[in-house]
């Protein structure tokens, strides 16, 4: 059975989880192999909700454990990450 999945907008929550965070860091993350989503969700403990494109669809996933700001990660087992590229919201 497919999971539901959390459509997070890739240009939006990649750039906000490694605005602030050390470049030496990031650099050996990438140098490694690791995969930047993967790196940026690791450091991550919230997602803002704004960056999720589907987030009326899923929100039942955290009854009332959400600030109407962020979400925790880990995600809820039943979800999956779909990463959402390109021209969303008017971004590039």
């Amino acid at each position: 059975m497919a999971k539901e999945k959390v459509k997070i907008v890739h240009k939006l929550f990649i750039s906000w989880i490694l605005e602030d965070y050390d470049e030496h860091e990031v650099y050996e993350a990438w140098s490694s192999g690791e995969k930047i989503e993967n790196f940026a969700l690791s450091i991550a403990g919230l997602v803002p909700i704004k960056y999720i494109t589907n987030w009326k669809d899923i929100e039942h996933y955290w009854g009332k454990e959400w600030n109407d700001v962020y979400i925790e990660i880990p995600l809820p087992d039943a979800l999956e990450i779909e990463w959402i590229r390109g021209d969303v919201y008017g971004e590039e």
